[in-house]
């Protein structure tokens, strides 16, 4: 049997990381050993409204504490959880992302230059500085906003859609300039990423926003 049941924010984001595998509900639907649990989102306020951009949580019922023992109050049931999966449907889409290469963006950039005759114009300084001015520009779009601002601007499609165009000049001027120094771009940013990961051991940074130098 399949049961869709409401879940407090609070309770999503701990059974949805794994810290939480378990339910505590009120044994009114029969609930049994294998049955399915369908849990949806909703807020923590006395509405309990459903919060549509939170995928649902799929989950099975592995194990259940009845009332009687355990403290358990009359009425209610423990729920152990296991084949806990969100089922997010943006990350199981088929996207441009996860059917490109940088190697094919690195060669539609330099196939772009070369049509247009612009080599002769692209040095590394020159490439550099475009870097940094389109950086600057998408930057300028959250000037004096607040996190109120923002959420509302990256959920405007319109918006949206400007963030999407400045963000993509700034990788087109970071593929040009690897493709000019010939540079392998994915090596080049795992080899940053584990000397990175060196300076910021986990056990030290972990939920702190120092410099390396003040761990």
């Amino acid at each position: 049997m399949v049961h869709e049941l409401k879940l407090c924010k609070r309770f999503y984001d701990a059974v949805a990381s794994g810290a939480k595998t378990y339910e505590v509900r009120k044994n009114d639907r029969g609930f049994q050993v294998g049955d399915a649990l369908i849990l949806r989102a909703v807020t923590d306020d006395d509405t309990r409204a459903y919060i549509p951009e939170l995928d649902p949580i799929s989950a099975e019922i592995s194990y259940m504490l009845n009332e009687g023992g355990w403290g358990i109050e009359n009425g209610y049931c423990v729920l152990a959880l296991k084949n806990v999966h969100v089922n997010n449907s943006q990350q199981e889409k088929e996207t441009m992302d996860n059917k490109t290469t940088i190697d094919k963006l690195k060669v539609a950039v330099a196939e772009f230059v070369r049509e247009r005759d612009w080599d002769k114009y692209q040095t590394p300084k020159d490439i550099a500085i475009d870097i940094v001015n389109e950086a600057s520009e998408l930057l300028e779009i959250f000037v004096w906003k607040t996190e109120t601002d923002m959420k509302e601007m990256l959920g405007d499609a319109k918006k949206l859609e400007h963030i999407r165009e400045e963000l993509a000049d700034v990788l087109y001027a970071v593929c040009l300039f690897a493709s000019h120094a010939n540079i392998d771009l994915a090596t080049a940013f795992y080899d940053k990423l584990d000397k990175t990961a060196k300076k910021y051991p986990v056990a030290k940074c972990k939920g702190r926003n120092k410099k390396y130098t003040e761990l």
